[in-house]
């Protein structure tokens, strides 16, 4: 499945902390350390080609959840959950995070 670039709410609380993750050909936690209390994580992938695949900590480009060059993927997840990225082998890609807090 693939996801284009996405326009929904995103929640914002008290705050939002913004990362810069580069990712690459091993699963890569967006970000690498969640900030506490997070209610929200919206992940961009800010790559012009390269598409980035997410999922758990096992993810693969055959299992994860594809999000294509410039999109975005809004998801509800709290500061306990880890999510992961992984690129096609030999590429890396430039995400961008951003996390809602209570």
């Amino acid at each position: 499945m693939s996801v284009g670039v996405t326009r929904l709410g995103f929640p914002v609380g008290s705050g939002v902390v913004d990362t810069a993750v580069t990712v690459t050909d091993a699963p890569t936690p967006l970000p690498a350390t969640g900030a506490k209390d997070r209610q929200a994580l919206l992940i961009q992938n800010n790559s012009d080609s390269i598409y980035i695949y997410i999922g758990g900590s096992k993810v693969t480009t055959a299992s994860g959840f594809k999000l294509h060059p410039n999109g975005s993927l809004p998801l509800n997840c709290h500061d306990g959950s880890v999510i992961y990225a992984i690129c096609p082998i030999g590429q890396t890609a430039d995400v961008r995070c951003l996390e809602s807090i209570i």
